[in-house]
């Protein structure tokens, strides 16, 4: 099932502060408790961006959207199921995709995983977030290692959701593909000038992605 967003009724845009309320608050959060890693406080344009939603969970799919719209996106379409995202992505010219991971019963981390190997898919380095209502860290790394650019964890706020937006547009990686990994690369550089994280050690890329990978150019299509 495919679901315009901007159609759904009853909008929940009632429930949400005003675009300025929330560009106010994430200014204020960026600043006051992000210890200068947010990236917030960074402009993000999402009016022309077409953004697909895949999330098989109907409340946080509505809340999605409408912080989407919300932050100015206006083409926001929604799906609940892996088969009806795949459909969308070869029809549709989608920017960006925000997949939950337990899409199609626990699917979601493999799709991106197929999306990102399918040298023939047009979509294939478009910018992925990933949802996860999990904090386990092997279901945190499953997230990670799938080829989303970045995880979002359930619940999040619409600082947190603007924040990785930001990251994505400002803040583009090269496409690494090999043999055990296909996806923006995972490197993260230590460089607090430019508010980025500090690098952990499993930030580091896994199986080929440091020797014989081949990299590609970044899609960044936010911003």
């Amino acid at each position: 099932m495919v679901t315009a967003i901007g159609h759904l009724n009853p909008p929940l845009t009632s429930c949400l502060p005003s675009p300025s309320r929330i560009a106010a608050t994430i200014r204020e959060q960026s600043f006051g408790n992000c210890g200068g890693h947010c990236m917030a406080h960074l402009e993000v344009n999402l009016e022309h961006v077409t953004i697909l939603v895949a999330d098989p969970h109907d409340g946080s799919r509505r809340i999605v959207g409408e912080m989407l719209h919300a932050l100015g996106a206006r083409n926001v379409i929604a799906v609940t199921t892996v088969e009806a995202a795949r459909e969308v992505l070869g029809g549709e010219c989608v920017d960006l995709m925000i997949c939950d991971y337990r899409l199609s019963e626990g699917k979601g981390a493999a799709f991106i995983s197929e999306l990102r190997a399918d040298r023939t898919n047009l979509a294939r380095s478009i910018p992925v977030l990933i949802t996860c209502s999990h904090t386990r860290l092997r279901d945190v790394q499953a997230a990670r290692d799938c080829g989303a650019n970045m995880v979002l964890v359930k619940p999040h706020s619409v600082t947190s959701l603007y924040d990785r937006l930001a990251w994505v547009a400002h803040r583009p990686r090269p496409f690494v593909s090999s043999s055990g990994y296909n996806g923006p690369s995972r490197r993260f550089r230590d460089d607090a000038s430019e508010n980025r994280p500090a690098r952990r050690k499993d930030d580091d890329p896994i199986g080929d992605e440091a020797g014989d990978a081949a990299v590609e150019p970044a899609r960044a299509s936010v911003g």
